[in-house]
């Protein structure tokens, strides 16, 4: 809307030089805003900003319709984005019982109308407000760690599939490097880059047991129920990964009986970066990697697996 309201002013004032004017483009941002809210609920709005550039005043009438055919390639993006979805949960749409909308954008009517496309008419959940759906799951969060709800409908609830942030190793398959190799070090790490340097190494586990020269290990890692589930295995198969003992951390957290890099506290612009803590591997097939936990679980995992 931002570049069809430059076009429009530089049509009828042919001042190009807006585009560097970076206060007048804050300006007009602001007021695009403003009309993309109002086209929510109306079928027509204006957009205006009094002495936008050079003491020109701007003002222009913009239609739903008019919004829509201008931002149809973002609303595609829905979509792409779903599908996406499906494809990595390995679900169909039928599987789905409600449609939740969260965040601003989704009172966009055409954002509601394509979803509802999508999901071949069904209807969408709209008792939660889409501003506080989110509020509304950390305050439950937050007083069930609180110990708040001791009974009750919250009491009750348990926190599921706790992963806002892609799961992944630097490679599928490992291979050893020496003759009479006995351990594979796999490093974890969690982000949306494509290479491991832009993303946050979550910790290491170890495949041990007798390796051969030409061996190679496949590496996956999935999550469920807050555990991070990494699994290693020999030409295809899983193997057992060798034990190793947790000790409590000052920070409440539980630290590897084996050599592992700490997520580095300083980049506050990558998720999770306060809420999450080293890692444990604990005993059985699957290995669970605990992060995120309450401490009180991690002192209980402790005493279960020593």
């Amino acid at each position: 809307m931002v570049k069809h309201s430059l076009r429009e002013f530089i049509k009828k004032h042919g001042k190009m030089d807006i585009r560097s004017n970076q206060k007048a483009l804050r300006r007009l941002r602001t007021a695009c805003e403003r009309a993309k809210r109002m086209l929510s609920s109306t079928a027509q709005t204006t957009i205006e900003v009094d002495s936008l550039h050079d003491g020109v005043d701007f003002c222009i009438t913009i239609t739903r319709s008019r919004f829509e055919e201008l931002n149809k390639h973002l609303f595609s993006k829905c979509i792409v984005a779903l599908e996406k979805c499906f494809l990595d949960a390995k679900m169909d749409k039928s599987s789905v019982h409600d449609i939740v909308l969260v965040g601003g954008s989704t009172r966009i009517p055409r954002v509601q109308s394509v979803i509802r496309e999508f999901f071949d008419g069904k209807e969408l959940f709209r008792s939660i407000n889409p501003d506080e759906a989110v509020a509304y799951g950390a305050a439950i969060q937050a007083c069930i760690l609180s110990g708040g709800a001791v009974s009750g409908a919250v009491g009750d609830m348990v926190l599921l599939d706790v992963t806002p942030l892609s799961l992944g190793v630097e490679t599928n398959r490992f291979t050893t490097l020496f003759d009479n190799q006995v351990t594979c070090t796999i490093k974890v790490y969690e982000g949306e880059c494509a290479s491991t340097k832009g993303n946050n190494l979550l910790g290491a586990f170890v495949l041990s047991g007798k390796l051969s020269a030409a061996a190679s290990s496949d590496a996956a890692c999935g999550g469920d129920d807050s555990l991070l589930r990494p699994r290693a295995g020999r030409g295809g198969l899983r193997r057992q990964l060798r034990r190793h003992a947790g000790e409590a951390t000052s920070d409440g957290g539980v630290r590897c009986g084996h050599p592992w890099t700490r997520r580095p506290s300083t980049s506050t612009s990558k998720a999770k970066q306060t809420s999450a803590t080293p890692l444990s591997v604990s005993t059985g097939d699957t290995h669970p990697l605990l992060f995120a936990k309450p401490e009180s679980h991690l002192r209980q995992e402790l005493t279960s697996h020593p």
